[in-house]
């Protein structure tokens, strides 16, 4: 089972990465992006779907997570790995983290949730990933 789930969420990264990339350029002035960024420090491990920056050394940096339908579970790990970046990717230590959450089917509770914590959601929209943040949106740093 765990082989077919790969494939699935493979396949679903495949699908966010070019439409992800466009809006973290044209909506974050993001200069550069890198999928499956993999960190190690002090015997920890992170590994993160997408991570875009600017290229100011201190400017801001974005990590998209992509997943087909976003369960509790999904969230509490974005949110451990968002917390956790900063201390393991010393590189990005003195940037300001924000999280995109690029979900294809996404719960009325869980979308509520994910807005709550200051993340920004991203939808499927005629193949294309688009963010979906109400009005007056605060995202969180982390």
């Amino acid at each position: 089972m765990a082989r077919l789930e790969d494939k699935i969420g493979s396949s679903t990264d495949g699908l966010a990465l070019p439409s992800m990339t466009e809006v973290l350029f044209r909506d974050f002035n993001m200069s550069t992006t890198t999928p499956r960024m993999r960190c190690f420090n002090d015997g920890k491990s992170l590994e993160v779907g997408v991570v875009a920056w600017s290229r100011a050394p201190t400017g801001d940096a974005m990590i998209v997570h992509v997943v087909r339908r976003l369960g509790e579970d999904d969230l509490d790990r974005f949110l451990k790995k968002l917390r956790n970046f900063r201390d393991l990717a010393t590189d990005y230590a003195q940037r300001k983290v924000y999280g995109i959450l690029a979900a294809v089917d996404i719960p009325d509770e869980l979308r509520e949730k994910v807005l709550c914590e200051g993340i920004y959601l991203a939808r499927i929209h005629d193949d294309q990933f688009e963010l979906q943040v109400p009005e007056g949106f605060q995202a969180r740093a982390f």
